[in-house]
């Protein structure tokens, strides 16, 4: 036997080559393409058999750093078994992800009060959760229909329109939808939104009929206690008032008496008064425009505070000069608003302080603005300082005096007039309040 044979590379290379002959001889009978293939066999068990003897030879070589290699080996069916048991590994993790996330999603949809609802791009129903077929009565096969089939409204189908083309609201917007005889009053806030899918209509569904209802409550309830007191407290405040006329006729314990009865019935007068003015204003239609001299509006209510600050020594400024003759507005809700205003400046601007009265048209826009020295308001209750009965200092309000309805008139003063009121103040430097209101594009300035 020849002495490479002795060598078990060698020998199964042989070994190799003599049954890729064989094969080759055993083919040609039945043809030569049989034999090409026989051949290719023996040639690519011969290649895995050298490749597997000559494996150690090359892992030698390669960790003395005698070589690079060139041609890494091929994964072999166990390396490549063992990748695609961990590609099906992380393919199912991802899946488990997919369906924890879309149960996440189901149970938010169901636990939430407002009807969430989303349209495709012809306005058909892709997503719509329990409260959204609620508060719209669709029936349960909602999916894939339009939303002329889910619901009759026309306010809605406007505002979908109005986001095919604008692509969000500009902010919430009330709308009435009526099923049956039930007229239901829902709060809708909507966007456009570029999906994989398409173009789909985001709608949000808040249902305000019960708030509705118990705002109508209170609003009830104010206006008849209000209503109810008038009558006591009239009475009262005469008494006391004849009483006071009369002390030199009685002695000091009743006159003092008689004068804390007065006080304290005029303070829960301008209480009721102003609670009054609250529900007119929250329940009024719309303001009524007309032309206006403001500075013969703030003249008289100069006139009107000018006993108050001669008391504390004030000194008060009108700089009304920039103003046009006249401007279309409403007057009650501007006397009302400056009113309440400069009676804050007043009462919380000590002795010898100053109160400046401006105003000047900005655009198509009224800026009037009470500023004081006084000892300014806290960062932190600016964004509360507007509400009914908010109090910075309620030791202090209770000296000075007033409801605590006087903030919360001018907002909504100025909301019903379309407009809005804004606060800048420093502790120590006193506050500045601007009442801003929206003019007529045209014919704002009188003739």
């Amino acid at each position: 036997m020849p002495s490479f044979l002795a060598d078990p590379v060698w020998r199964q290379a042989a070994l190799a080559g003599m049954g890729a002959a064989l094969l080759g001889i055993l083919a040609a009978p039945l043809g030569s393409v049989a034999a090409t293939i026989a051949v290719i066999v023996a040639g690519v068990v011969l290649a895995n058999w050298l490749a597997a003897a000559l494996e150690p030879i090359r892992a030698e070589v390669l960790s003395q750093g005698a070589a690079r290699d060139p041609h890494p080996r091929r994964m072999n069916l166990r390396r490549l078994a063992a990748h695609l048991a961990d590609s099906h590994e992380r393919e199912a993790g991802v899946q488990a992800d997919l369906r924890q996330e879309r149960a996440d999603l189901a149970a938010l949809l169901r636990g939430t009060t407002d009807g969430i609802l989303v349209l495709d791009g012809e306005q058909r129903a892709v997503l719509i959760n329990e409260a959204a077929h609620r508060i719209l009565g669709s029936p349960p096969d909602a999916l894939g229909r339009k939303l002329q089939e889910l619901v009759r409204s026309v306010e809605l189908y406007e505002l979908v329109d109005g986001l095919a083309v604008e692509g969000a609201l500009p902010g919430p917007v009330r709308i009435s939808l009526t099923r049956g005889d039930t007229r239901r009053s829902v709060r809708v806030t909507g966007a456009r939104l570029v999906s994989p899918n398409g173009l789909r209509y985001l709608l949000v569904l808040h249902d305000m009929t019960d708030l509705q209802h118990l705002e109508r409550i209170r609003t009830d309830f104010v206006t008849n206690v209000t209503h109810e007191m008038r009558s006591p407290l009239s009475a009262i405040l005469g008494f006391a008032e004849t009483l006071v006329d009369d002390a030199e006729n009685l002695n000091e314990e009743v006159v003092d008496a008689a004068e804390r009865i007065q006080r304290n019935a005029r303070r829960l007068d301008d209480i009721v008064r102003d609670l009054v003015q609250l529900s007119r204003l929250e329940h009024a239609v719309a303001p009524e425009p007309q032309p206006t001299d403001l500075r013969a509006l703030v003249a008289e209510i100069v006139a009107r505070y000018q006993d108050a600050m001669l008391a504390k020594s004030q000194d008060l400024q009108v700089r009304l000069d920039d103003l046009p003759e006249r401007l279309e507005v409403d007057p009650q809700l501007v006397r009302q608003a400056l009113m309440n205003l400069v009676e804050n400046a007043i009462k919380y601007t000590g002795d010898s302080g100053h109160i400046t009265i401006a105003g000047e048209v900005t655009a198509d826009r009224l800026r009037l603005s009470v500023a004081d020295t006084g000892p300014g308001i806290p960062l932190e209750h600016q964004a509360r300082i507007f509400e009914r009965f908010y109090r910075v200092d309620t030791a202090r309000s209770r000296l000075v005096g007033g409801t605590g309805l006087g903030l919360a008139i001018v907002k909504h003063s100025a909301a019903l007039h379309g407009g809005s009121v804004h606060l800048e103040s420093r502790m120590g430097r006193g506050s500045r309040f601007e009442l801003v209101l929206p003019l007529p594009p045209e014919g704002s300035l009188g003739r």
